[in-house]
């Protein structure tokens, strides 16, 4: 015989009200050869998730998603003047594209160094034909103004263009 139970109820046990207040000290994790900085979820630049240089999630080199650019916000990194171009060196044109009559720009995403040095030179829009190389070598001559935070250099990145046209 079988029992019949006309409102049945699961019993379940009282969960917390309220979370318990818990503190907790941990020390700084990371690569402790690495360099002191804001953490970086990425082989990229500063605040970044990823491989871009900027404030960005993947491999945009501003504050962007994705593989697209953004502008650089430099007061989000915390520096008070941008590096400044003092002296350029034009690209030399390869063979292939001279003979093809190509022009265009190539869009590099570029680190200057505290020191306005160049590295860390990554191609965002390619024209090929051995521009993006000959662009590359005339950016990695490029010296700067370095950028300041609080009146000191300090590294920062940046984006430049290096425009390709026949006369």
């Amino acid at each position: 015989m079988a029992v019949r139970i006309e409102h049945p109820q699961l019993p379940v046990a009282q969960a917390m009200l309220e979370a318990p207040e818990i503190n907790i000290s941990a020390p700084q994790i990371g690569d402790p050869l690495g360099q002191i900085g804001p953490p970086s979820g990425g082989p990229g630049g500063p605040l970044g998730i990823g491989s871009g240089l900027g404030p960005g999630i993947g491999n945009s080199a501003g504050p962007g998603q994705g593989n697209h650019s953004g502008p650089i916000s430099y007061k989000l990194l915390g520096i008070t003047q941008e590096p400044k171009l003092i002296h350029s060196e034009e690209p030399e044109y390869s063979e292939d594209a001279r003979k093809a009559r190509y022009q265009g720009t190539v869009l590099l995403s570029i680190q200057i160094d505290a020191n306005g040095r160049v590295s860390n030179i990554r191609v965002l829009r390619s024209l090929g034909l051995g521009l993006d190389e000959k662009a590359m070598a005339a950016v990695e001559k490029w010296i700067f103004k370095p950028a300041l935070a609080n009146g000191r250099p300090v590294a920062a990145p940046a984006q430049v263009s290096v425009t390709f046209h026949l006369l």
